[in-house]
């Protein structure tokens, strides 16, 4: 059968997630079940059991040493964990003329985050389980299964990903992940993932874009900031993406 990211014809893995587990972390309930919220019906929290993952779609060298060599990083020095012999990165909290707060992120390497993120967006492409039905890359699921393969995370206005952290709200479903939405704006397309409180957009052309890219991107100086939504705004924020007015204010 041929691998989905080497097209190579190999024996492929019986499971691959298609969004690492450490991004799950506290979501699981005693039985290892997931919190899935549908944005049809948000208020319908619906438990999925382990995780996301499909069969037959990768080698196991595709799947451990080529992804799991960004994932295991990403991990460490993002999520929390001994970085070894990596810089330790540094995190510090800035706030802009508008009062928005961001965690300003240096120290993290520039090709293995991007790439990190953009493998989960193709990942969701390739992936035949409903929950990531919306994301349909078209010709460009062939430029990021390239870049991933040659270790190409390309300039940074291209492919750009950028990340919001949603604080927590009793009466927002926070620990818990949501179904993916491609959001057409004119001539571009945005893909959006909310996963454990983090909102994680995806930009695929570089015009029309929204401005969390201009001020969240991953840079190629190996920093990024993440913008930090509190209140109001992360509740609307929230709703814009359910495509609902549901936890913002009436």
């Amino acid at each position: 059968m041929i691998c989905k990211l080497c097209l190579e014809d190999k024996l492929l893995i019986k499971k691959s997630h298609i969004i690492p587990n450490f991004m799950y972390r506290g979501l699981f309930d005693a039985k290892h079940k997931l919190n899935y919220v549908n944005f049809l019906n948000p208020n319908l929290i619906t438990p999925i059991s382990d995780g996301l993952y499909d069969e037959n779609i990768l080698c196991a060298k595709c799947d451990n040493e080529i992804l799991g060599k960004i994932e295991t990083y990403v991990s460490i020095m993002i999520y929390g964990g001994n970085p070894g012999k990596n810089k330790i990165s540094e995190f510090k909290k800035t706030k802009n003329t508008d009062g928005l707060v961001s965690v300003h992120i240096n120290n993290i390497d520039y090709l293995k985050t991007k790439l990190f993120l953009l493998s989960i967006l193709w990942r969701s492409h390739i992936s035949k389980h409903p929950f990531f039905q919306e994301i349909d890359l078209g010709p460009h699921a062939e430029k990021l299964r390239k870049m991933i393969i040659h270790d190409d995370a390309g300039h940074e206005h291209q492919y750009e990903s950028a990340i919001a952290i949603l604080k927590q709200n009793p009466s927002r479903p926070y620990k818990s992940i949501v179904r993916p939405k491609r959001l057409k704006l004119d001539l571009n397309t945005i893909h959006v993932f909310y996963i454990n409180g983090l909102m994680y957009h995806f930009n695929i052309s570089p015009i029309n874009k929204l401005s969390i890219f201009e001020k969240g991107k991953v840079c190629k100086d190996n920093s990024m900031k993440i913008a930090l939504l509190e209140g109001d705004y992360a509740d609307g924020y929230f709703d814009q993406y359910l495509g609902k007015n549901i936890f913002s204010k009436k």
